[in-house]
């Protein structure tokens, strides 16, 4: 689904600059995530990188986000993989009018390695889900989109994948 030029200029720049500037100041950011999802917050994801193209989530393996096989919480994982490809959907929807609703249909996921350090969740989708809303706003009809994200460790090891 490639982007066209229409539906380039049917996101507001300054709508999409306004919440890439929220959810890259880590206090901001931080206050949202503990009180819209304090697990998240408590967990220690964090938004890196947010463009329009891809997102990127950090969380680094610890005590509070640890099973008791020495590595991450696949839930935690979970979390910051949904949060990789949901920022990107929650910026093309920011103050946009007509409104969009959303919500998670189903996820896979594929655990290759352990997690035990700091972990990246790359989503590089981005360009896909501004032509679904866009789709969405002109049709009146929902869209289904399927986002593929990696947990990448720090040698660029794809440790999971999610779908």
């Amino acid at each position: 689904m490639e982007t066209t030029q229409e539906s380039e200029s049917f996101f507001k720049e300054k709508n999409i600059n306004e919440f890439r500037r929220l959810m890259l100041n880590p206090l901001v950011f931080k206050a949202g995530l503990f009180r819209d999802l304090p697990l998240a917050a408590i967990a220690g994801l964090k938004i890196s990188k947010l463009t329009k193209q891809d997102c990127e989530v950090e969380v680094t393996y610890g005590y509070i986000n640890k099973n008791p096989f020495g590595t991450m919480y696949w839930a935690v994982m979970g979390m910051a993989a949904e949060m990789a490809s949901g920022a990107i959907l929650l910026m093309y929807i920011h103050k946009l009018n007509p409104s969009v609703s959303t919500f998670v249909k189903s996820c896979e996921s594929k655990f290759i390695k352990t997690a035990t350090g700091r972990t990246i969740f790359r989503f590089d989708e981005g360009q896909k889900i501004a032509q679904a809303v866009y789709e969405t706003c002109q049709t009146r009809e929902g869209k289904e989109v399927s986002c593929k994200t990696n947990a990448l460790n720090e040698n660029g090891d794809v440790l999971a994948e999610f779908t």
